[in-house]
C-alpha cells in the first residue's frame, strides 16, 4: 500500500504527464522545423580556455551559449523557441515562465569532456544531458563535415529540463520524470498529435534506445514486472539500479505507462480525476481510493497486450 506522501507525488507526475499532453495537443497544426535538414557545414573548431568561448545567443525563450558559429545559434533557439512558445501558452500561476531557458552547445566532442572535467571533475562524454546544478541542457553536434544536432537524446533531456523548469520543483517521481522523456523524445514538431502518437511505437524500437517495446514483451507477467503502484513507489537510487537489466526495464515500463496516459481514453480518464481535485483545492489522498489504481493497472495491462507487444520485432 502506498504511502500518503508517496500517493500524492505519484499523482502529481500523472497530473504533469496531462499538462504535457495538453501541451502537444492543442493545436494539431503543422509548423515547419528551423533546423536544416541535412546540418550545417563543419567549421573550424576555436579555443577554449574558459567559459569566454561560449558565445551567447538570445531567442524568445531560450538563450543558446554556444562555440558554435551564429546561424548555427539562431537556428536552435528557433528549435527551442518552437517548443517554449507553447508551454508558455498553456502555463499560468505558479508555471509561469520566470526565466528564460539555457541551452550550452558545444562543436565538438573534446569541447564537451573539457567543460565536463571543470565543472564535474569527469570527462565522460555524453551527446546530451541536463544539467539540474546549472539549469542548463548540455548538447554536442555530430559529425564531421556536416554538424547534425542529436534531437532524440537532446530532447530526452530537454524534457527533463522543461519539467523541472517549469514546475520549479528539484525532484519528480522517476517513472514520470523519465517516462515523459522516453516518450517526447521521439516527438516531432512538424507532425499534429495524433500523427505522433501514431508513430511512436514504431521510433521507440529503433534509434539511440529503441529497447522499450522488446523489453515489455520479454518481461510482461514475469516477477521482475512491477506493478503500477511498485513502479511510482521507486526512490531515485532503486529506479537507477546498477543492474542494467532491471534500469532498462523501469525506463521501458514508464514509457509504456506514459505512453498508456496520454495516447489512450483510458489513461485520460485516470489523470481527468486527478487535476479536478487540483483544481478543487482537494486533497488528493481523500479523492482517489486504492482501487483507482487497481482500475490503472488493468486497463494499462490491457494497453500493453494490445498495442506494445505487438509493436515488438520478433527477434
Amino acid at each position: 500500500m502506498f504511502q500518503s506522501r508517496a500517493l500524492i507525488t505519484s499523482l502529481v507526475g500523472a497530473l504533469l504527464i496531462a499538462v504535457s499532453l495538453f501541451l502537444f495537443g492543442a493545436g494539431g497544426k503543422k509548423v515547419r522545423s528551423p533546423l536544416p535538414e541535412n546540418g550545417w557545414e563543419s567549421w573550424p573548431p576555436v579555443e577554449v580556455k574558459d567559459e569566454s568561448a561560449l558565445a551567447s545567443y538570445e531567442g524568445r525563450w531560450c538563450i543558446v551559449r554556444t562555440t558554435a558559429p551564429a546561424q548555427v545559434a539562431r537556428d536552435i533557439s528557433a528549435f527551442v523557441d518552437e517548443y517554449l512558445v507553447q508551454f508558455g501558452g498553456v502555463f499560468s500561476g505558479k508555471f509561469k515562465i520566470v526565466e528564460k531557458l539555457k541551452l550550452r552547445v558545444l562543436s565538438t566532442e573534446d569541447e564537451f569532456k573539457f567543460f565536463c572535467k571543470r565543472v564535474y571533475g569527469t570527462d565522460e562524454f555524453r551527446p546530451a544531458f541536463y544539467s539540474p546544478n546549472l539549469r542548463e541542457t548540455w548538447v554536442t553536434l555530430g559529425g564531421a563535415a556536416r554538424k547534425m544536432l542529436p534531437e532524440e537524446v537532446l530532447k530526452h533531456e530537454f524534457t527533463h529540463h522543461m519539467l523541472h523548469f517549469f514546475t520549479g520543483q528539484e525532484r519528480l517521481p522517476d517513472w514520470f520524470n523519465e517516462g515523459a522523456a522516453c516518450f517526447f523524445q521521439y516527438w516531432d514538431i512538424t507532425m499534429t498529435r495524433s500523427e505522433n502518437i501514431e508513430i511512436n511505437l514504431k521510433r521507440a524500437n529503433g534509434g539511440y534506445f529503441g529497447y522499450f517495446p522488446r523489453v515489455i514483451r520479454d518481461t510482461f507477467g514475469k516477477p521482475e514486472f512491477l506493478g503500477t503502484q511498485a513502479l511510482m513507489g521507486l526512490s531515485y537510487d532503486a529506479f537507477h539500479t546498477k543492474e542494467k537489466k532491471l534500469e532498462y526495464l523501469y525506463y521501458s515500463e514508464s514509457w509504456a505507462l506514459v505512453n498508456f496516459l496520454a495516447s489512450t481514453a483510458g489513461g485520460k480518464k485516470f489523470f481527468s480525476n486527478v487535476t479536478a481535485a487540483l483544481r478543487d483545492g482537494k486533497e488528493l489522498t481523500k479523492v482517489l481510493k486504492p482501487e483507482t489504481y487497481a482500475q490503472l493497472e488493468q486497463a494499462w495491462y490491457e494497453d500493453i497486450r494490445k498495442r506494445i507487444i505487438p509493436s515488438a520485432p520478433r527477434n
